[in-house]
């Protein structure tokens, strides 16, 4: 008995690097605001929310790059391209906000 439970046990400590490397699909960043109407701090805030947005893609994709099958590859994909299209959404609003504000 002793000795299962020691091999359990081993067993349980080896598994742990391999969840680790598990990567997880980065959250996208709240609402982008409308730049005819918001304030420079709306503009501010969706800023910094899309910059940690990227970092978290660009991590996810190194973490699924290396040695990943087809679909995760593909989710990596889908992940950049809503990146994208997040950021051309933002750089639209932003222009909008400065043509509004004159700057």
């Amino acid at each position: 008995m002793k000795v299962l439970v020691a091999v359990g046990l081993i067993a349980c400590l080896v598994a742990v690097p391999a969840f680790a490397a598990i990567c997880s699909e980065p959250r996208e960043p709240p609402h982008i605001p409308d730049g005819a109407t918001a304030s420079r701090e709306d503009m501010v805030t969706a800023m910094a929310a899309i910059k940690d947005y990227s970092a978290a893609v660009k991590k996810y994709w190194d973490c699924i790059l290396p040695g990943r099958d087809t679909l995760e590859r593909a989710i990596a994909d889908r992940a950049q391209a809503n990146l994208v299209a997040i950021a051309d959404k933002f750089n639209t609003e932003m222009y909008a906000f400065k043509k509004k504000n004159g700057t």
